[in-house]
């Protein structure tokens, strides 16, 4: 992999264009960055590649829903039964595909990551692994995500034992709320088990 691949201008100009966004979802952005770069620095991870998939994670967040199943529908991008029930869930694919085709990226590894920060996915590299767990880290999830610190010790030692445990304990929360789970997080977590044993 080549360390070179996204400039420090390339990153600037994402960053410029999520500083128009708004203010609680930009601060979000900046922070996953922040997160994500002491997290590639700990497994000697490319870090522009880390910062810009970070900075770019929810580059369509903002997105009404209307707009992102539109956005999919008109760019072929595939939706499932879950996503079409619950647009919110499309803004790493729409994103991904934002920042391939109008910031004309296109580092796999960075928009794997875009496009899978949400639910996440078996074969997803290092960036893709590193950007889940730095947006899921972000302090101002620790009410949503109490055992964050867990998940951040781990993420020290083990990008994918931080990964199976966050989705472990985020799938038990999500059952004991009666929400729907997505069946590639389960599918995922399950995967994961098994590399990991």
């Amino acid at each position: 992999m080549n360390r070179n691949q996204i400039s420090e201008d390339t990153i600037r100009i994402l960053r410029n264009r999520v500083s128009l966004l708004p203010k609680g979802l930009r601060n979000h952005m900046f922070r996953v960055e922040e997160i994500g770069i002491e997290i590639a620095n700990d497994h000697n991870i490319p870090v522009n590649l880390v910062a810009y998939a970070c900075l770019g994670h929810d580059i369509a967040r903002g997105m009404p829903e209307n707009d992102l199943l539109n956005y999919a529908e008109n760019n072929n991008i595939p939706i499932d039964p879950i996503e079409r029930q619950s647009p919110i869930l499309l803004h790493g694919q729409v994103g991904s595909h934002i920042l391939q085709h109008e910031e004309h990226i296109n580092e796999k590894e960075i928009l794997e990551a875009v496009w899978w920060h949400t639910t996440f996915q078996k074969n997803i590299g290092p960036i893709g692994q590193i950007t889940f767990l730095a947006d899921k880290l972000d302090e101002r999830k620790l009410k949503q995500y109490p055992f964050q610190e867990e998940i951040r010790s781990l993420a020290k030692v083990s990008l994918l034992k931080a990964i199976v445990t966050f989705l472990s304990k985020s799938i038990s929360t999500m059952i004991e709320k009666e929400q729907i789970v997505h069946p590639l997080a389960i599918e995922t977590r399950n995967h994961l088990l098994q590399i990991l044993k």
